[in-house]
Parts: C-alpha cells; structure tokens; sequence
C-alpha cells in the first residue's frame, strides 16, 4: 500500500486504499518466490511503528517458496500476508529493533495461497502482522480475516502468524476464517489461533473478541488450533508464559 520493501523504521504510515497481488493459477513465472504483501507495507527490516490499514488486502495465486537466505523477513522460504505489514525483521533473529508496535487493520483480509513445493511449503498469514522476528505490542485487528491456502506449515493467526518474540496487549475483533486445502504433505504442523500462531517467548494481556474457524480437510499432520495462540515454544533459555489473555464469552472456536 505504501511501501513494498523498506530498510527503515516506519512511523505513522497508513493506508486506505485497496492492496491486491494476483497471479493466474498456474504460472510460477508471474508469481515469483516468496511474496510479501500488506496494506502498509510488504516487508520491513526494522520498526514498524503506528501503522494502519483501512483497505482490502487480497492475495490471490500461486507461488514457489523459493530458497531462504539471510536478506531479510522476506526470505524465511514462503508466503507472509497480512493487513498492516507482510513480514518485518531478519529472519530467525531476534531483536526489539524489529517491532510492530501500536499498528491497527480495519480492512478486510482475503488470501486464497497456492503455495508450490519448489524449495519450500511455509505460508504466514494474519491480520496485522504475517511473520516478525521482533515484539508485537498493542496492535489489534478489526477486519475480517479469510485464509485459503496449502502450504503444509502454515501460521494463520488473527493478529500474527508467528513471531520470534511476544505479543503484548493485543487484541482480535472481526471473524476469522483459516481453511488448509489439499493439503498432502505428511509431517506438516498448522498453527492456527486468534492471536498468534506460533511464539518463541510470551504471550501477554491479549483478547480474542470474536469468532475462529479452522477447517482442515483431513490435512496430514498435526494442528495446534486455540484462541489466544497456537503454539508458544523456543529451543533458547527464555522463559515461555502466557498470563492475562482472554477469550470472550460466546466466541466461538470451530
């Protein structure tokens, strides 16, 4: 929406126009590898900071993993989409330089990802945030969330996918839809979760407020489906809780 790849701290950037990515069914060459996509911004380095999204983010088509290196979030091997930013951080490195601090989607999100199986099957999908190596802090998503995809490891979350560090007092308002189709890969793992799919470390004072549903369709593997996160789980010394989350009463988790 604003920008697709940056290497700088990005404050107070917001987007209210329509964000969409679209590749016919079939044709790896259009698609290209590992496509990052989000209302504010497709893939950030470093802070993302008092970012909003008010338009549609729709990705729809066909992608090849492609093979991860170290340039950055983008090139962790998949597909990361999301409302506000796509990914942000270097992967797999932890930094507080990395965060996504105060950022808000008020659009609707719609993924429909089929992710080929050339050097990888991952995909990150959310409503404010795909995949960060960095804390998410008060951010919350108020757009519905509708995810198709079949990617044999996939983070589908309604604030964010997977995150190397917290989350912190982060909320989910609006309906979220995940769906793994055809998905036949033995040994995969599906973190599906109203707040966070997968995090290494805490998970601290979130809300989910409204309704999740998973659908599998008899995917090989295993999934890990809550309402506050997935799973929470790091192989470093750092201490692993989740205190003061909610879900509210009535939400339904299906």
């Amino acid at each position: 929406g604003v920008i697709g790849y940056a290497q700088a701290n990005m404050e107070g950037c917001d987007n209210h126009g329509e964000v969409s990515f679209t590749t016919p069914a079939d044709d790896l060459t259009q698609g290209g590898t590992r496509p990052a996509l989000g209302g504010v911004v497709g893939c950030n380095v470093f802070k993302t900071v008092g970012c909003n999204n008010y338009g549609k983010v729709f990705a729809e088509g066909v992608w090849a993993a492609g093979t991860q290196d170290n340039s950055g979030a983008g090139s962790q091997g998949g597909s990361t989409f999301a409302g506000v930013a796509g990914c942000t951080g270097v992967y797999n490195v932890y930094s507080e330089d990395y965060n996504v601090e105060d950022c808000h989607n008020y659009g609707e999100v719609e993924i429909n990802n089929n992710c080929k199986t050339e050097g990888g099957t991952k995909g990150w999908h959310a409503g404010v945030v795909g995949y960060t190596t960095g804390d998410v802090k008060n951010c919350s998503n108020d757009g519905v969330v509708t995810i198709k995809h079949n990617t044999y490891e996939n983070y589908s979350a309604g604030v964010v996918g997977e995150t190397k560090g917290g989350v912190y007092n982060c909320s989910c308002n609006a309906p979220v839809y995940a769906e793994a189709v055809n998905v036949s890969k033995a040994g995969g793992a599906l973190y599906f979760a109203g707040i966070v799919g997968y995090s290494t470390i805490v998970v601290e004072n979130c809300h989910l407020n409204a309704d999740f549903t998973a659908k599998t369709n008899n995917a090989d593997g295993s999934l890990r489906f809550a309402g506050i996160a997935g799973q929470i789980k790091t192989a470093s010394t750092r201490q692993q809780t989740i205190t003061g989350c909610t879900v509210k009463e009535g939400v339904k988790l299906t």
